[in-house]
């Protein structure tokens, strides 16, 4: 029996329901809109997409990241200026911490997940395969992708 990682729907709700458990799939824009709709809440009439910040995807954090930057979203704002601003001062406070990036590349990992160890369990998917399945489509700028994307190391921690 698979279980949604999620609150309890209303009776109204079009979530499609999930066939196999460990599998990621691609969904288009309107599946968001549909859980957003979905989602019981107690007493609340009217949800936002944007109060949705779990639903189960390894691309969520980005994309949260994203709308919140598109949409002006105060918090989200504060966050990237608190990144620009680490980013710049870096070279200033070599002294209290260390900044580093990495470009990782998603094909890569797809292609060879275990170059780093070997593999646990052969039969299950790799994460480097559910990264590039399921990536974002569309980017904020032409001539952008997700196979390739940069990693900051903050004290040598991602």
């Amino acid at each position: 029996m698979v279980k949604k990682v999620l609150p309890p729907l209303n009776e109204e709700n079009q979530v499609p329901n999930i066939a196999t458990s460990g599998e990621w799939k691609a969904e288009d824009a309107t599946f968001l809109a549909k859980l957003a709709k979905g989602l019981k809440m107690g007493g609340e009439e009217i949800i936002s997409a944007t109060d949705i910040v779990s639903v189960p995807d390894v691309w969520a954090r980005v994309l949260i990241v994203r709308n919140g930057l598109l949409d002006n979203n105060p918090s989200i704002v504060n966050e990237w200026r608190g990144t620009l601003a680490l980013l710049a001062l870096a070279p200033y406070y070599k002294h209290i911490y260390e900044l580093s990036s990495n470009i990782v590349n998603i094909q890569d990992i797809k292609n060879n997940p275990y170059s780093g160890g070997t593999p646990s369990n052969q039969g299950m998917t790799h994460i480097g395969k559910i990264f590039f399945d399921v990536k974002p489509l569309d980017t904020m700028a032409q001539d952008q992708d997700w196979n390739a994307i940069g990693v900051l190391n903050f004290n040598k921690s991602a």
